[in-house]
């Protein structure tokens, strides 16, 4: 999943994976439900009114599941806003972007994650700030025997090595019964592949890495260049795919009035 919370170095997304066949990737006639698109941008995507359960949100939705409903969108809340999201028939992840929100009484920061599942029980949602999210609504399911939902602040795990040099991930949740998962990865700089990536799984990423001033840059890249989760964990792996490696920040204020990144 994307949070913009990590150190230049590192660019994070937040992903989804489902295993082959487990998904029931819903093909007919060679086509999938959801189509595949390669790269857009959240901001591109026109803002509409989502429906329940989260009307009076503002929503931009970046793919839809025209079999199933599924969808994945970036969720825009109004300071005050509140939502009910218990009882629903599926289940939803969601993701803080920026912003507090609380949940049942629990205040959601930046970076944390939370899966509902169907038919939870008394999930009142606020907005105690001005909120944004990443909000991922599933295949409808059965009501869960527990009703309930779980949350992981991503900020307090460490990242894990993966099985591609220069990429480590952080595995926030995964389907007992389907087998999906739900992770963030972290990449080193300008990391280049020689071989095409082609996966059996459906896949969908979102790019979240973003810092509210200079200051802030600064600020956690020094933390996290000093953390033992750097130093024990994927510093030498990293350094040795690099020769040299440059930093280059710019201020998304200077893009704004740019709609066509391609001409960059």
């Amino acid at each position: 999943m994307v949070n913009g919370r990590r150190p230049s170095s590192l660019s994070a997304s937040t992903c989804r994976t489902t295993k082959s066949g487990a998904r029931h990737d819903h093909r007919q006639n060679g086509r999938v439900a959801r189509p595949h698109i390669e790269f857009i941008r959240a901001q591109d995507v026109s803002e509409s009114d989502p429906a329940e359960p989260f009307r009076g949100a503002r929503e931009r939705r970046l793919s839809t599941d025209d079999e199933t409903g599924a969808y994945t969108s970036v969720m825009a809340f109004a300071d005050g806003w509140s939502g009910d999201l218990s009882g629903g028939a599926r289940p939803i992840e969601i993701f803080v972007l920026r912003g507090e929100i609380e949940l049942g009484g629990r205040c959601l920061a930046p970076g944390c994650y939370v899966y509902l599942e169907s038919g939870v029980a008394a999930a009142k949602l606020d907005a105690l700030t001005g909120a944004l999210a990443l909000v991922m609504v599933n295949d409808e399911r059965p009501a869960s025997p527990t009703r309930a939902w779980e949350i992981v602040d991503t900020e307090q795990m460490p990242f894990e090595p993966s099985n591609v040099v220069g990429l480590v991930i952080k595995k926030l949740r995964v389907d007992p019964e389907t087998g999906e998962w739900t992770w963030l990865a972290g990449s080193a700089p300008n990391r280049v592949t020689p071989h095409a990536e082609v996966h059996p799984t459906v896949e969908e990423a979102f790019l979240i890495r973003s810092f509210e001033s200079i200051d802030e840059h600064a600020e956690q890249e020094a933390r996290f260049y000093s953390s033992r989760e750097w130093h024990d964990g994927p510093r030498a792996a990293i350094l040795e795919c690099i020769e040299s490696y440059h930093s280059v920040v710019i201020d998304a204020g200077a893009l704004s009035g740019i709609s066509d990144t391609k001409s960059l």
